[in-house]
């Protein structure tokens, strides 16, 4: 059966995108929430910051170390040793997480596009493969006509050619002349092979003559001189 043309890769990556969507949207659903969780840790990181300047504020005050709005060194402190170093890494395992998920989401994206490519490939490979048996079974069947027609031309040849020795030798023996077979032993009678003495003797002399005594024509006789040839002397 002829096989389905070569589907779009477009289509394709879309079908598989669609298989995948239960996968993406849960891995979107997981970046909003990290998200949402980084927003929330930082805001809970400020208030801890901002706890903790009031617990400085108040105790510099009970100390009569805190005067005009200005806190102590203690909140630069605070800032520098606790709080930016959590942030920092707050905001770095925030961002890993984030990365993560990305990259299992474009991977979701490559399987899709790579299954896609993969099933349009072997579209066109079954598409050539059908394009070549076809070919190769058209070719088959021109040359099975082309070696019918030759065959069965060749064989009327050999009809006429039986039916003109025949006719050949009827009118040799209606004439009491020798038959072909008998001529032919005639005339090879003393014929030897390879000898420079009888080069060419077989279309100097044998062929010419069948075709003057018998009427054969050139193919006939030289296709019988050449038989009995190669009969007798196997050349």
């Amino acid at each position: 059966m002829q096989p389905t043309q070569v589907r779009d890769l477009q289509g394709l990556i879309n079908e598989q995108n669609a298989a995948l969507k239960p996968q993406t949207d849960l891995l979107n659903k997981d970046i909003a929430a990290n998200d949402a969780s980084g927003v929330a840790q930082i805001a809970g990181l400020d208030a801890k910051q901002k706890t903790a300047f009031g617990q400085i504020e108040q105790t510099a005050q009970d100390k009569g170390q805190f005067f005009s709005g200005f806190s102590p060194d203690a909140q630069a402190g605070y800032t520098a040793g606790t709080y930016l170093p959590a942030l920092a890494e707050l905001q770095s395992t925030i961002a890993n997480t984030r990365s993560n998920l990305l990259g299992k989401k474009a991977d979701l994206g490559k399987s899709a596009f790579d299954s896609a490519f993969q099933t349009r490939e072997g579209d066109i490979k079954t598409a050539n493969d059908w394009k070549r048996m076809t070919a190769d079974q058209q070719f088959q069947r021109e040359q099975t006509a082309s070696t019918q027609a030759f065959q069965k031309a060749q064989a009327q040849l050999d009809r006429n050619a039986q039916a003109s020795l025949a006719s050949a030798n009827r009118q040799a023996q209606a004439d009491n002349n020798p038959t072909t077979d008998q001529f032919l032993v005639q005339s090879f009678a003393g014929y030897q092979p390879r000898s420079q003495e009888f080069a060419n003797y077989t279309e100097r002399e044998v062929i010419p003559s069948l075709k003057a005594n018998y009427g054969l024509s050139q193919k006939d006789a030289a296709k019988l001189a050449y038989s009995y040839r190669k009969s007798v002397y196997g050349e």
